[in-house]
């Protein structure tokens, strides 16, 4: 009976854990919201890499992610550049990628005029400019052109519990079948296989590639 009570309030636990990110990551989308020091991840990226939907994504896994949005000829204000707590990640994504996605975009809103926003030259530069804010500031980089959103994801997560020296401070927790919750046992082979490290509790796990994200100085 006690064993039942226990799992039913980590369950709750869960649950309310999963909904306070849930609404943390809508207020705080778009460069929205004022606690960006209360996010575990801050996402960066020009339009259409995806960080609105990862964002949502890495929610329901039950982390705090808000994102900011690149814009050409908007300065970011310093206490955006200068935050502490949260791991900040930059997101990139080859510009002929971008030009397809965004084009989509105004399809679906029924533009259909030229502009910088779909122009690939103008693309590529923000970009370039990006990648070079990135470098300045020492943040990680992934490369989402080939990446689902899940994929993403768990990268980003290996990334936070990387950089919390292994105290798992973006502990993952989701339902699954009849045990309701899963911590983390499942997720971090996932995370091997996507993020190409070899964990000690992963046997066999797959070995470092080159096209891992890496939280080192200058790599964007």
């Amino acid at each position: 009976m006690s064993s039942r009570a226990g799992a039913q309030h980590e369950l709750d636990a869960d649950y309310h854990r999963r909904i306070e990110a849930l609404n943390y990551a809508i207020v705080h989308d778009d460069g929205q919201g004022q606690n960006l020091e209360g996010a575990d991840v801050v996402l960066f990226g020009v339009s259409r890499t995806s960080k609105t939907p990862t964002c949502i994504y890495l929610a329901h896994r039950g982390v705090k992610a808000a994102n900011i949005p690149l814009v050409p000829g908007a300065p970011l204000p310093d206490r955006i550049l200068s935050l502490k707590r949260p791991l900040v990640v930059g997101l990139t994504a080859q510009p002929e990628r971008i030009v397809q996605i965004r084009r989509n975009r105004l399809l679906s809103l029924k533009e259909d005029r030229d502009t910088d926003y779909v122009d690939e030259d103008s693309v590529r530069e923000e970009i370039v400019e990006a990648k070079r804010l990135f470098a300045r500031q020492g943040w990680p980089v992934i490369d989402v052109t080939r990446r689902s959103i899940e994929e993403t994801a768990a990268a980003i997560i290996a990334l936070c519990n990387e950089r919390s020296g292994g105290e798992r401070r973006c502990e993952v927790t989701h339902s699954l079948g009849n045990n309701r919750t899963d911590k983390l046992q499942g997720t971090r082979r996932s995370q091997a296989r996507v993020c190409g490290r070899r964990r000690p509790d992963v046997p066999g796990g797959p070995r470092r590639s080159e096209s891992t994200p890496s939280s080192s100085k200058g790599r964007f």
